[in-house]
């Protein structure tokens, strides 16, 4: 995740089940862009495993992708964590 500042990301989980839970991430787009060129699914994957090794978090995602929100000039991740 190329020098992106972890405390400028936001998250958002909802749990699904028991062992399951959507999880968002939130990135402004000046700080996405300051280390991104392009928006797709490698990159979207590479985020997501690395913002979860640095919160030590275990879950497993699956069901990544990512999408521009112009109107809110921000970009968000979502995946899908089983533990």
């Amino acid at each position: 995740m190329k020098g992106i500042n972890l405390s400028k990301i936001s998250e958002i989980r909802h749990r699904i089940r028991d062992d399951e839970y959507s999880l968002t991430l939130e990135i402004p787009e000046d700080i996405y862009y300051s280390s991104y060129k392009k928006i797709n699914k490698d990159i979207a994957c590479d985020i997501i495993e690395f913002y979860l090794k640095k919160r030590h978090d275990i879950g497993k995602p699956h069901d990544t992708h990512i999408d521009h929100i112009d109107k809110e000039n921000k970009i968000n991740v979502f995946t899908e964590l089983e533990y």
